[in-house]
């Protein structure tokens, strides 16, 4: 499994314990509106740190896991959150 690898590469948290804290979290982020208070949509997680950080690790495993998967030896490779640009030589195609 991809996530528990990443986590536990990263961290001694077991990922049953991990999962808990994560979803705590979540459950726990609050905004103030108006001096209203209301209660973050788990489905509105864009700019949460901890998400940020997360989808970083998952998103660094599976660039080394599918680069050494390729055929090829890339010539250029970047990566910003979650958007990559990479070239290989014309010769591979």
């Amino acid at each position: 499994m991809l996530l528990e690898d990443s986590i536990s590469k990263k961290t001694k948290i077991p990922l049953d314990e991990f999962l808990i804290a994560f979803q705590m979290v979540l459950n726990s982020i609050v905004f103030i509106f108006n001096k209203k208070i209301y209660k973050q949509n788990i489905w509105d997680l864009y700019g949460i740190t901890l998400v940020t950080v997360i989808a970083n690790m998952i998103m660094q495993d599976f660039k080394e896991i599918t680069i050494e998967m390729l055929p090829v030896r890339l010539l250029f490779y970047y990566r910003y959150v979650d958007d990559i640009i990479l070239t290989v030589p014309s010769e591979s195609w």
